[in-house]
């Protein structure tokens, strides 16, 4: 039997998953996302890559989130626990 608990903000340090739509290009898209946190405003800092599922592990905040999610690579990008995306 196993039991859940609902995670707290200590569990969900800003780590997402994102995944990329199949004809994305890998590289360009995590070119174009250490672009953005050139500016300062945004953190992003990718610590695994998924190739399975095109996609990736990363530490994201500020206004990149917004633009990732809107980004015509990215198929889809959720909140994970630490389980999901360690450092």
């Amino acid at each position: 039997m196993s039991t859940s608990t609902a995670p707290t903000n200590r569990d969900l340090p800003n780590k997402y998953l994102v995944v990329l739509k199949r004809d994305a290009d890998m590289e360009n898209h995590l070119n174009w996302l250490q672009q953005r946190s050139k500016d300062g405003s945004s953190k992003c800092e990718v610590i695994v890559k998924f190739d399975s599922i095109k996609g990736y592990g990363a530490k994201l905040s500020g206004p990149v989130l917004d633009e990732i999610a809107r980004h015509p690579d990215v198929m889809m990008s959720m909140l994970v626990g630490d389980s999901v995306v360690d450092d």
